[in-house]
């Protein structure tokens, strides 16, 4: 009566965040008995078992587009003498880019005859990360926040020319948004 054992190797996190919808759950199994036999998982509902194999012949899940949400698999492995054991892993898709607006300067190639212009934004996203920004060359990056806690531009004394400003968020799943405003200051 020795079980086979069986372990989900990719998602490796339980409970993650993934912007692939074609995220592969791979598993290995082994039995140090009567052999492996058969390979089957179910998600979500669980109401329909999958085969991923019989006769020690396994397939890793593979051939999936996942929809946004959260999926819970659980993937089972059994031997000839009729012992079975099971791994399961949870993963959420995110496949939805953070919503992102810059809000001042309401137009883009507006003209300004101070140089304290603010740069404000919104973003919103289920799991939003983090923002930043860069202005100008583009060279350097520099944090807007993070964890729920987010700034606008302020407190810069803009030189008179043209600027370039490039604001950027992304989520916990990876998703990436970004958007640009130019404006003179004279």
């Amino acid at each position: 009566t020795i079980t086979p054992t069986i372990l989900i190797a990719s998602p490796i996190f339980n409970n993650t965040n993934n912007s692939n919808t074609n995220l592969n759950v791979n598993f290995t199994a082994a039995d140090s008995g009567s052999g492996l036999f058969n390979f089957w998982y179910s998600n979500d509902t669980y109401l329909v078992n999958k085969s991923l194999g019989v006769i020690g012949t396994s397939f890793n899940i593979t051939n999936i587009t996942w929809s946004s949400g959260k999926h819970n698999v659980t993937v089972w492995a059994n031997d000839s003498a009729g012992n079975y054991n099971f791994a399961s892993i949870s993963f959420t898709i995110d496949a939805t880019i953070p919503s992102l607006n810059i809000t001042f300067p309401a137009s883009n190639n507006s003209n300004f005859t101070v140089n304290t212009v603010n740069v404000n934004y919104t973003a919103s996203d289920t799991n939003l990360a983090s923002a930043w920004y860069s202005n100008d060359t583009g060279l350097v990056n520099k944090s807007l926040g993070d964890g729920g806690t987010f700034f606008n531009i302020t407190n810069i004394t803009w030189s008179d020319g043209r600027h370039n400003v490039t604001i950027y968020t992304n989520d916990t799943s990876g998703n990436l948004n970004y958007t640009s405003v130019s404006f003179t200051v004279d």
